[in-house]
């Protein structure tokens, strides 16, 4: 699974960590279409190597405008995905996509690393996005204003 996507994955961790509520994905992307569906999983990864998945979450690019007065905003970033929120990628122009992934309540033990999987498709439950045309080539920006993930880590 993770040799067809971009994954980051971290040192091994040096305690017990607990990740619990929602995992927010923040992208910096510069694509050259209009459009696209964006992916992201968390796993845990063992010492011997073998992945585990903990959450993941998704977001077409066309609805990346955060609804800013949803009562749910406490949970993270909102999407409204109306219409008249919807927001195009302009093509070679950088975007923020930023989402959640489900919430999850975990307790990852020392010596595993986590892993952070990207993908712009997921051909076995979404249609790809635009379904027309070249698929979209995606620069994902590095470094401060670039890409990250906040993990809500419950201290002991």
């Amino acid at each position: 699974f993770d040799a067809d996507r971009l994954a980051y994955t971290s040192e091994p961790l040096t305690s017990d960590v607990e990740i619990t509520g929602h995992v927010v994905v923040h992208l910096n992307i510069t694509s050259t279409r209009e459009d696209g569906n964006f992916f992201a999983y968390l796993e845990a990864v063992k010492p011997d190597g073998v992945s585990c998945y903990l959450t993941d979450g998704q977001l077409r690019a066309l609805h990346r405008k955060v609804w800013a007065d949803s009562p749910f905003s406490a949970l993270g970033p909102q999407h409204s995905y109306l219409r008249r929120d919807a927001e195009p990628l302009i093509p070679g122009e950088a975007a923020i996509l930023t989402f959640t992934l489900h919430p999850i309540s975990a307790r990852v033990p020392a010596g595993y690393r986590l892993r952070v999987c990207l993908a712009g498709s997921d051909k076995t439950t979404f249609a790809n996005v635009p379904v027309d045309g070249e698929p979209p080539i995606l620069q994902l920006h590095r470094g401060p204003a670039g890409c990250y993930i906040d993990l809500p880590i419950i201290e002991p």
